[in-house]
């Protein structure tokens, strides 16, 4: 079983949790979604997320690529996080496109991309919504 290590986050929109595997942040959590009791870690990871978190939040400039990240979900769903991951500062993109752009052809697709977008283990770092 992996290690689970946690600390927080206090942001504009509320605390958020960070959890990681040690090396590399594995979850950004909401205020209130994560109902566990936790013990803080300090751990380097944690350091350069919460630098990378206040440059955000301040309205800077940043790129989800800069923070180590492991992604732990199906084949697809890390197909669709690592595309995210492509999208430039301050651009946006449908999830119909988000389809073609992985070579999904089928009209039905961009709700299996919305599905992925939706179960994003690592929100603001990875784009979403």
């Amino acid at each position: 079983m992996t290690k689970r290590f946690f600390d927080t986050f206090l942001s504009p929109i509320g605390r958020l949790v960070l959890e990681s595997d040690g090396k590399n942040l594995t979850h950004i959590y909401f205020e209130g979604q994560m109902q566990d009791k936790f013990i803080i870690s300090a751990l380097p990871i944690f350091v350069k997320s919460k630098k990378w978190l206040e440059k955000y939040f301040e309205g800077k400039k940043v790129e989800g690529k800069d923070i180590p990240i492991s992604l732990q979900g199906s084949e697809f769903c890390q197909k669709v996080w690592k595309k995210l991951l492509e999208i430039g500062y301050g651009k946006t993109i449908s999830y119909s496109t988000l389809a073609q752009e992985l070579g999904l052809q089928n009209p039905y697709c961009a709700r299996a991309v919305g599905r992925a977008v939706g179960q994003n283990p690592i929100p603001i770092i990875i784009p979403c919504h």
